[in-house]
């Protein structure tokens, strides 16, 4: 075939087409743009919570006198350990001297 047998604008029309096709990812029409949907269970049931139901570690530190005196405790030994003295100066980096 010679190349002059193409319509110049079907040529360009079919390259736009094909780079398009070329960037859009496959995942784009899965359902929701999710890439491979699943039936996850919810972050709230799970059978293993750490923190205990609805906050009430949270709620235990801030009522509790003797949970408040017992972590107060804890935390002022981890401060003066040497990787709680580690964290404070990562957490809290000092200021140049001299000011900003």
């Amino acid at each position: 075939m010679n190349r002059g047998d193409f319509d110049s604008i079907a040529v360009k029309q079919g390259h736009r087409l094909q780079k398009e096709l070329e960037e859009t990812p496959s995942t784009m029409t899965t359902e929701n743009g999710a890439d491979s949907p699943s039936g996850g269970a919810t972050l709230d049931a799970q059978p293993n919570r750490m923190a205990g139901p609805k906050g009430a570690w949270a709620m235990k530190r801030m009522m509790d006198p003797e949970t408040q005196m017992d972590l107060d405790g804890w935390l002022g030994n981890f401060y003066a350990s040497g990787p709680g003295v580690q964290w404070m100066m990562a957490a809290n980096p000092m200021p140049p001297e001299g000011g900003a």
